[in-house]
């Protein structure tokens, strides 16, 4: 849980909009009064199915959870009154996590243009796969993007995207050379750019990815 709060915050550091992420900071806190709320009623039911499942007395009960017996009381009564408060329908699908390639050599780092244009520029990703591991993915991903055989070192930086609410994973990666050919369909070309085209084509650049490579490409 304090990982998907570090997410959301992650996220929402990430926009360029100062409004908008005041916003999003006030929904985010509108949802924590939400699942305080709902973590009561949860403790309360729990309190009596452990009374109703295990024949404790009142008092032993209010032992073992470390409260007063009126307090316990109180909490059986409202578990009682209630079935399972905190049940998942399975109909809210699951955010797909994606693995991104960061790979710079030469003063460059390797970008890809999409026909979507969704985003326009990017790096070589894909969506991890079950069962697969974020630096396998990012391995596939290079090669069906640009041809090269890549090796995936570590992790950069990791983040909830601001607009797509996927969890993206980036990760530092070397390739065996620079000639690049392009076999996925959705991508238009591969390009070598510097820093600055970086800027330029890319100016929603997780500021993590954005500063890892102002170190290893030498400038800031």
């Amino acid at each position: 849980m304090r990982a998907a709060f570090v997410h959301a915050v992650a996220a929402i550091k990430a926009s360029p909009d100062a409004e908008q992420a005041f916003r999003d900071a006030s929904a985010l806190g509108d949802l924590a009064k939400q699942l305080e709320s709902e973590t009561a009623d949860f403790r309360a039911y729990l309190a009596a199915k452990m009374a109703d499942s295990s024949g404790m007395t009142m008092g032993q009960l209010a032992k073992l959870l470390g409260m007063s017996r009126s307090r316990a009381a109180q909490l059986v009564v409202a578990g009682r009154s209630k079935e399972d408060p905190v049940t998942d329908p399975g109909t809210e699908p699951e955010p797909a996590s994606i693995a991104l390639a960061i790979i710079a050599a030469d003063g460059h780092v390797l970008v890809g243009r999409r026909h979507d244009r969704i985003p326009p520029w990017t790096f070589p990703a894909t969506e991890i796969q079950s069962g697969e591991s974020p630096s396998a993915a990012a391995a596939r991903a290079v090669q069906k993007e640009t041809g090269l055989t890549a090796t995936v070192d570590h992790v950069i930086g990791r983040r909830i995207h601001p607009k797509t609410g996927r969890l993206m994973i980036y990760m530092e990666a070397t390739v065996d050379g620079t000639d690049t050919s392009v076999s996925d369909a959705d991508i238009a070309e591969v390009r070598w750019i510097d820093l600055a085209e970086s800027d330029q084509l890319m100016p929603d650049m997780f500021p993590t990815v954005r500063q890892h490579l102002g170190r290893v490409l030498g400038s800031s």
